[in-house]
């Protein structure tokens, strides 16, 4: 089990690890599997992205799991003036990571986790290293360039009434949003900013405006 405090990239290789060593004796593990345990096995503090995750209507990838978990992680460290933590966590991204797995052999014997090909971990994979640099550098540019544009929307509901006037406030987030004009007041337009939503989609946010609400 992930414990609070641990960095995000250690404990998916720990999950990776296991899941190489049921590679070596015989009983590999399925992708989805393998991305259920990972899911399963986080601190709290990641379960609501965790919520988030698995209400996607589309399958979860191994990839796609970890790219945002670790992208989770880099948000939180520079929320919390961890600029120096979260650039230790990219470098180590980036780490060669032989070092860490002396007893493994030589060479796999089975199906890479990420591509489907023979002779190597997931954790060599060259197709999802370049796909990782590729994110990473991508995600580094998006930050220098638009340091306000990092918004993120989340909500969470249960019950079976549902009503076009009834709110799910969070007491945690920065901002709330809606697309009804019924409560609004005080109308201010301001430069559009992107809104990333838990299932990937992105919205624009266009004015600020006060709601009356009971």
């Amino acid at each position: 089990m992930m414990e609070e405090g641990d960095e995000v990239l250690g404990h998916i290789n720990r999950v990776e690890n296991l899941a190489e060593q049921q590679d070596i004796v015989g009983a590999p593990v399925s992708e989805d599997d393998l991305v259920i345990t990972l899911l399963a096995s986080l601190s709290e503090s990641y379960q609501f992205l965790v919520t988030a995750l698995e209400s996607r209507a589309d399958s979860l990838s191994w990839e796609l799991v970890t790219s945002r978990l670790m992208h989770e992680e880099m948000k939180r460290n520079e929320q919390c003036g961890g600029i120096k933590g979260a650039a230790h966590g990219q470098a180590q991204a980036f780490m060669p990571r032989d070092n860490k797995r002396k007893a493994r052999p030589a060479k796999k014997t089975g199906a890479c986790h990420n591509c489907g090909k023979q002779g190597h971990w997931i954790a060599e994979c060259p197709s999802r290293i370049q796909e990782d640099a590729d994110r990473h550098r991508y995600q580094r540019a998006n930050i220098a360039q638009e340091p306000e544009l990092g918004d993120y929307l989340f909500s969470v509901g249960g019950g079976k009434t549902k009503s076009s006037y009834m709110w799910l406030v969070d007491s945690g987030a920065t901002q709330h949003m809606t697309s009804s004009k019924k409560f609004m007041r005080n109308y201010k337009d301001f430069v559009p900013v992107d809104v990333h939503l838990a299932d990937d989609g992105i919205v624009q946010a266009i004015k600020r405006v006060t709601l009356s609400c009971q």
